[in-house]
């Protein structure tokens, strides 16, 4: 098994504090590993230091190498980047915005190439973008919005996507939009990935592993049917989780006030 991703005893800085600390994960090319946790836990932000944005203690590497001393832009060909975060400093329109995801793969002010400009449309088809391709991002819908990040990051062509809250306030249409293209991306292109998730359901559907951090401390490291327990999911958000049954349906973790309701 190729590993993709590795991290021991990984603590993650800023300035003289340890935001994060105890992280330690492997995931093997083609894998997806979730990081689940409540606000502030620090999941953002051990999502910077695995890209070498932040200085790191400990073990860490991606595709062998050491990110803080691989440099910028050999780190931005091994990983792209969906963020939770959607800025941009210009009124860029949607095919502008996917075809930043090709800088990488150029020189400083060196014009973007026809093949280029084709893997961006080839995108922007792909994840249904066409009839907006001309729009300004900041003109467009929310959930179509995260769909242009991810082109963008898509269109870089790395071998590792990490993806912070991907899903977080869509409806359910596009959600499921979106959850089968990752697992579309993993099964037929091998592309690993790297998921930052509130949902517990997500989280067990999607990832092979799971990192629970709390207060910026690993609380647990394993398999979603460890680590998504409700002994584990209660020290976690500090709220009581019950298993729900439907006739049928796979069994979902909820809240346990959540639950109560649909008795």
């Amino acid at each position: 098994m190729e590993t993709m991703l590795e991290a021991r005893s990984l603590s993650v800085l800023r300035g003289a504090a340890e935001t994060c600390s105890g992280v330690n994960l492997r995931v093997r090319r083609g894998g997806c590993h979730g990081i689940i946790g409540p606000n502030g836990s620090g999941k953002s932000t051990l999502l910077l230091g695995l890209r070498g944005l932040l200085p790191t203690r400990g073990d860490l590497a991606v595709a062998g190498i050491a990110p803080r001393s691989a440099g910028r832009a050999r780190m931005a060909r091994l990983v792209a980047v969906m963020p939770q975060r959607m800025e941009f400093a210009f009124p860029f329109t949607v095919e502008e915005m996917v075809l930043l995801g090709r800088s990488p793969h150029r020189r400083p002010w060196e014009a973007f190439r026809a093949e280029d400009r084709a893997r961006a449309r080839a995108l922007i088809e792909r994840l249904g973008l066409a009839p907006v391709a001309g729009m300004r991002v900041d003109a467009v819908s929310g959930g179509e919005r995260r769909k242009v990040f991810l082109a963008r990051a898509l269109a870089q062509d790395t071998p590792l996507l990490f993806l912070d809250e991907p899903t977080a306030g869509l409806d359910p249409a596009v959600q499921e939009e979106l959850v089968a293209l990752i697992e579309e991306l993993r099964q037929s292109e091998g592309r690993t990935v790297v998921v930052v998730l509130h949902d517990v359901r997500l989280a067990r559907r999607l990832c092979e592993r799971v990192t629970a951090l709390r207060a910026g401390v690993e609380l647990a490291e394993g398999v979603p049917e460890r680590v998504l327990a409700p002994d584990l999911l209660e020290a976690l958000f500090g709220v009581r989780w019950v298993e729900f049954s439907a006739a049928g349906r796979t069994p979902v973790l909820l809240p346990a006030a959540a639950e109560e309701k649909r008795s």
